[in-house]
């Protein structure tokens, strides 16, 4: 049991009033991988770099073998009894620190300390350090090879997310992507269509303001010639002129 400080006090409906409560955590089944966070920072209300928050240095002896987990466990048939395999290290403050890693190679049935590029074989008894941050043990039933795709099949109904949801109910996250990337190829498809649709628009426009001088814009009769050019005019100012002539 843990009792509540009075920074987490918890709303009582029968007391119509915040409490110091007691909580209680339990494990309801022991899993196949047990992670254990040790913790080792103190946080009060000024803040991770305030001067009421600190570093916990306390020393934690903890089983490398034979870890039993039998009496936090409410339902406890089968196997309850763990081996350390790995280690992640914390050194420094709360402000900065550097991280390590001991673990356990199967092969060669002994562990190894991991300190950035730097890999050395270690003894058992450095495991357990004031600097211990993140345990991690393997039940012992499931041997040294884990097969990861055959612990998801014992995975318990209870934790699993249904996939089948009500009408009335929020959409499953698969359908709701589905339905956006059939929108968005809706959508990519009419804007193709639009921008295949641009140019023909434009040469459309372009061709009402050209004169074909082929054919007759005066009086419908004489094609227009290089002989309506007046003294210094240019093709180009005998199409404008021709082109003004023809609104007027």
């Amino acid at each position: 049991w843990e009792t509540l400080d009075k920074d987490n006090q918890w709303y009582c409906t029968k007391c119509q009033d915040s409490v110091q409560a007691n909580k209680k955590m339990e494990i309801f089944r022991c899993p196949p991988i047990l992670i254990l966070h040790l913790k080792r920072f103190r946080v009060r209300e000024s803040g991770i770099t305030g001067n009421n928050s600190s570093r916990m240095n306390r020393y934690v002896d903890y089983p490398i073998e034979g870890l039993d987990m039998s009496p936090y466990c409410k339902v406890t048939s089968g196997s309850s009894i763990y081996d350390l395999y790995a280690v992640s290290n914390h050194y420094g403050s709360i402000g900065f620190g550097h991280y390590t890693a001991f673990a356990k190679n199967k092969n060669a049935n002994g562990w190894y300390k991991f300190d950035d590029s730097s890999v050395s074989p270690m003894s058992t008894s450095e495991i357990c350090s004031n600097a211990s941050y993140v345990l991690f043990y393997r039940r012992r039933d499931m041997g040294e090879d884990i097969d990861f795709e055959k612990l998801k099949q014992k995975i318990p109904p209870e934790y699993k997310i249904p996939e089948i949801v009500s009408k009335n109910s929020v959409k499953p996250q698969a359908k709701v992507e589905e339905e956006a990337k059939s929108k968005s190829n809706v959508d990519n498809s009419v804007k193709e269509e639009k921008k295949q649709d641009l140019p023909e628009q434009k040469s459309n426009e372009n061709s009402n303001n050209v004169i074909d001088l082929t054919k007759d814009t005066t009086n419908g009769t004489e094609p227009v010639s290089y002989t309506h050019l007046r003294a210094h005019e240019t093709r180009e100012d005998l199409v404008c002129r021709l082109l003004l002539e023809k609104k007027k």
